[in-house]
């Protein structure tokens, strides 16, 4: 038995050889029996040290390894989520070259850190959409998400004043809303200050201020502004890729996206004139916001060219909790005409700021 403990190979099993050499050596002084007892007791010991270094050195490779598999998976599978999402539905899906778009993930070089590895990964195909003319498309972390709940707080109101000779101003910011209540409030608003100088002023023409107006939600920009015009249908979105067109209505008293009542208040004039201000700032929804108005026979754009935001976005959540807007539509006025593009004016004001808008009351008082 001592024998075949001698002819085990191993740094702690040579531990346990000189061992039991020493004890051989002084077995004169001890009987068999406690010999005996003192291999057990040295192989006992020795299997649990072996045991607990194979578990020092053993867990920390295989912990790396699977924190690295997990960090693969993760990336792999956001890779998956966006190019799906794209192919299936993007509007410039058939524009992108996805050999070079794949070629460009592959030679990402990963980090530890998932939030740099989404990072690289949404900065690639942002890259690639921008390329073919995408200017729309976006991601929203759960971190930017945070900080734009924080913008709300302190983000601009509409806001309407008697500009004198029968004409009035509405001034309608950009409307970043995470709650249907706030919606619902931002189109009463509209309304409410409509009213308000509406209902003291003999108005013959309503100035439209969208410059600056860098987007958001759409609808209750339309919904408050519903007070202006005759309801109908206002605007299309129209998707190549499920062939669909989804009208734009636009009903009193009403903010169809989400669904709920709210102040049903026309202006007294049904047949006013309508200057629309736009500027280069004028984006996405807020160009949404212009295009509503335009094919009316009493209404004007006036102003620069707008940001060229005219695509309709789409908001699909990904399993890392973050917001892919993309572009899966392009709009379309009244009449059904396409806007791919910038919105050109009417008429161009060489100034925007307060001169602009001085220069836009005159234009709208030449016209008849």
């Amino acid at each position: 038995m001592i024998d075949r403990f001698l002819q085990v190979p191993g740094t702690w099993l040579k531990c346990l050889q000189f061992t039991i050499l020493i004890i051989f050596s002084i077995q004169m002084e001890h009987s068999r029996k406690h010999l005996i007892q003192w291999i057990l007791i040295i192989m006992i010991t020795l299997a649990g040290s072996l045991s607990l270094a194979g578990m020092a050195q053993g867990q920390q490779p295989e912990s790396h390894i699977n924190q690295d598999d997990r960090r693969n998976q993760v990336n792999q599978k956001l890779v998956k989520e966006i190019d799906g999402l794209i192919q299936k539905y993007g509007l410039y899906a058939d524009s992108l070259n996805w050999d070079q778009l794949h070629k460009e993930i592959n030679a990402i070089v990963f980090k530890e850190s998932d939030t740099t590895n989404r990072r690289l990964i949404l900065n690639v195909f942002t890259r690639n959409l921008r390329k073919v003319g995408d200017k729309h498309s976006f991601f929203i972390t759960t971190a930017t998400a945070k900080s734009i709940a924080k913008r709300e707080k302190n983000a601009p109101k509409p806001t309407a004043r008697y500009l004198g000779s029968g004409i009035a101003l509405i001034s309608v910011p950009y409307c970043f809303n995470s709650e249907k209540s706030k919606d619902i409030a931002f189109a009463n608003t509209i309304r409410d200050q409509i009213r308000k100088v509406d209902s003291r002023n003999n108005i013959s023409t309503w100035m439209v201020d969208l410059r600056n107006n860098g987007g958001g939600n759409m609808w209750p920009m339309l919904a408050g502004l519903n007070a202006l015009i005759k309801d109908d249908t206002a605007g299309y979105f129209i998707s190549p890729a499920s062939n669909n067109e989804q009208p734009w209505p636009s009903t009193n008293g009403s903010l169809v996206f989400p669904n709920a009542k709210i102040s049903n208040y026309k202006v007294r004039n049904q047949d006013i004139k309508i200057g629309v201000l736009i500027d280069s700032m004028t984006a996405s929804s807020g160009e949404m916001t212009a295009i509503s108005f335009i094919g009316l026979p009493n209404v004007k754009i006036l102003g620069q060219p707008s940001a060229g935001y005219t695509t309709a976005n789409t908001t699909y959540y990904l399993s890392d909790g973050t917001m892919f807007n993309l572009a899966t539509a392009y709009v379309a006025d009244r009449t059904r005409k396409a806007y791919m593009t910038r919105i050109t004016p009417d008429a161009f004001l060489d100034n925007v700021g307060n001169k602009g808008l001085e220069e836009a009351v005159e234009l709208m008082k030449q016209l008849k």
